[in-house]
C-alpha cells in the first residue's frame, strides 16, 4: 500500500470509527503524492488550529485537527489553498468587493488567510471535490454578481490545482534544518536572540525578571502534550537561572541557555520527543509529574540537545527548566 495512503489509514483509525470523507482525502494523496493526517496536537506558535500544512524536505504534508468544530472538508480546502498561485483569486474577490459595495477602484490587498478562509466555505463540500475528481456536473445559474463570482472562483480554483499553478511561499516552510551528523534541529531567529549583545553581568537578572514575567511575554504559550497554558511563577526564574543544571554549565553554555529563552514556543512546538514523566519535585510543587519535551537546538555554532520541563502542579501546568547538553 502506498505509504502515504497507510499514515492516513493510521492516523484515522485514532480517531475515528467511520469517515466518510475518507475517498477524497485518498484522491488527494493519490494525485499529488501529498502527506495527509489527522492529528489532534497540531499548533503554530503555541495556538492550537484546524489545520496546518507544511513543506519539509520538498515534501507537503497536511495535519487536520480531528477535534475541530470546521468541518474535515473546508479544513482540506483551507489548506490546499495556501500552496495555490492566488494571485487569480485575490483579484477575483477584490473585483467583487468593488462592485457590490460600490468601491473606488485602488491597490487593495487582501491576506491570503482570507482567501483560504474563502475557498474553504464556497469549496469545501463534496459537491465541488465530486466535481473535481469525478467529473460530476456542477452547474451554477448565473443570475447575479454573486454567481458569476462563485462560478469564476471554482473555475480558477480548479484551473490552478489541475495545472499546478503553485506558490510555495516561506508561508508553508515550517521545518527544522537537518544534517547528516546532528539530525533535525531548531535554528534560533534573530528577531527571538534578544540577549545577544546582553552584558553577561547583567543577564541572569533579565532573564529571571523574563521568565517572571513569562506570561505577558510568552503569548498564550501551550503545553502541547495536553492543550494546558503555561503559566511563570518565581519558582520557574529560580530554577532556570540557579538551578542544578545551570549550575553545571560552563560559562559560554550557561550564556547560551538564557539566549534561547525567548525562544520557548518554539522549541515546545517543535520537539522531537514528547512524554510525560512521573518524576515528584522535592517541595510536591508538582505532584502530577512533569511534560516533557525534547529536541536539538543550534544557537550560533553551537548545538545542543535539549529537554523543557513543564510541572504539572494541582491547578496549573508550570514552566520549570530547559535541560542542556552540548553536541557540538
Amino acid at each position: 500500500m502506498n505509504q502515504n495512503i497507510l499514515n492516513l489509514h493510521n492516523s484515522i483509525n485514532k480517531y475515528f470509527s467511520n469517515l466518510l470523507e475518507t475517498k477524497y482525502l485518498k484522491n488527494i494523496i493519490l494525485d499529488k503524492n501529498y502527506n495527509i493526517i489527522f492529528d489532534h496536537t497540531i499548533n503554530f506558535n503555541g495556538y492550537f488550529v484546524n489545520g496546518l500544512i507544511y513543506n519539509k524536505n520538498n515534501k507537503i504534508t497536511i495535519k487536520i485537527n480531528p477535534y475541530s468544530t470546521e468541518s474535515i472538508l473546508f479544513i482540506l480546502i483551507h489548506e490546499l489553498t495556501h500552496v495555490l498561485n492566488k494571485n487569480k483569486l485575490k483579484e477575483l474577490v477584490i473585483n467583487y468587493l468593488i462592485q457590490e459595495l460600490d468601491l473606488i477602484k485602488d491597490n487593495y490587498i487582501i491576506s491570503d488567510e482570507l482567501i483560504c478562509d474563502i475557498a474553504g466555505v464556497l469549496l469545501g463540500n463534496t459537491k465541488f471535490l465530486n466535481y473535481l475528481y469525478y467529473n460530476n456536473t456542477y452547474n451554477i445559474n448565473i443570475n447575479n454578481n454573486y454567481d458569476r463570482f462563485i462560478n469564476d472562483f471554482l473555475v480558477n480554483w480548479k484551473y490552478c490545482y489541475r495545472n499546478n499553478l503553485f506558490s510555495i511561499t516561506d508561508e508553508i516552510y515550517y521545518e527544522m534544518v537537518s544534517d547528516s551528523k546532528y539530525g533535525s534541529y531548531w535554528v534560533i531567529e534573530d528577531k527571538k536572540d534578544i540577549f545577544k549583545n546582553e552584558n553577561r553581568k547583567e543577564l541572569r537578572i533579565k532573564t529571571y525578571d523574563y521568565i517572571f514575567n513569562g506570561n505577558k511575554n510568552f503569548n498564550n504559550i501551550k503545553d502541547t502534550i495536553d492543550n494546558h497554558n503555561i503559566s511563570f511563577v518565581r519558582l520557574s526564574a529560580k530554577e532556570f537561572t540557579m538551578g542544578t543544571n545551570s549550575k553545571k554549565l560552563k560559562h559560554n553554555d550557561y550564556y547560551n541557555k538564557m539566549r534561547i529563552l525567548p525562544s520557548l514556543d518554539d522549541l515546545i512546538n517543535n520537539a522531537e520527543i514528547k512524554f510525560h514523566s512521573p518524576l515528584k519535585h522535592y517541595n510536591k510543587t508538582f505532584s502530577k509529574g512533569f511534560n516533557n519535551y525534547q529536541g536539538k537546538v543550534k544557537i550560533d555554532n553551537c548545538i545542543y540537545r535539549y529537554i523543557i520541563r513543564i510541572g504539572i502542579a494541582k491547578h496549573d501546568y508550570i514552566f520549570y527548566d530547559i535541560t542542556l547538553y552540548r553536541l557540538k
